[in-house]
């Protein structure tokens, strides 16, 4: 999977307590790897663009942690759901674990943002997300 820092919601975000992603994207064109992995520009809504997000460091303590993906075209005052992993409990939360995000979807506001809800008291755990052209599908992260 090829990633690049102008895709990325998160990069190794501390997730201790429920919180929204460091970085906002903005919808239009970005500077990033095209599909043959060479540097380049693409549309973000142009699709396939697939959404991730792993777990950098284990999570310790808590009862489980849920990524949203969100959009929005007025600074998040208002906001729209357009993604969701559904609670994963904290024993699955171990290092390279993958969340299950699926694409993007059509229509698309201005913003996107990921927000992590977590449930219980966590002391350590982080979180890498964005999106990317290709989801690494052979196991290796």
């Amino acid at each position: 999977m090829l990633l690049s820092k102008h895709d990325l919601f998160s990069d190794g975000q501390a997730v201790t307590g429920s919180v929204a992603s460091t970085k906002v994207i903005k919808r239009g064109i970005h500077k990033g790897a095209n599909k043959d992995g060479k540097p380049g520009y693409y549309k973000l809504e142009e699709g396939p663009i697939n959404l991730f997000a792993h777990v950098g460091e284990k999570f310790v303590g808590g009862t489980s942690v849920e990524v949203i993906i969100e959009t929005s075209d007025d600074g998040f005052l208002t906001k729209e759901v357009v993604g969701r992993t559904g609670a994963v409990p904290v024993a699955k939360l171990k290092e390279g674990y993958g969340f299950r995000l699926g694409s993007l979807p059509a229509g698309i506001k201005s913003e996107l943002r990921a927000f992590y809800v977590v449930v219980g008291t966590m002391t350590a755990g982080k979180i890498t997300s964005g999106f990317c052209l290709e989801e690494q599908t052979n196991g290796m992260r």
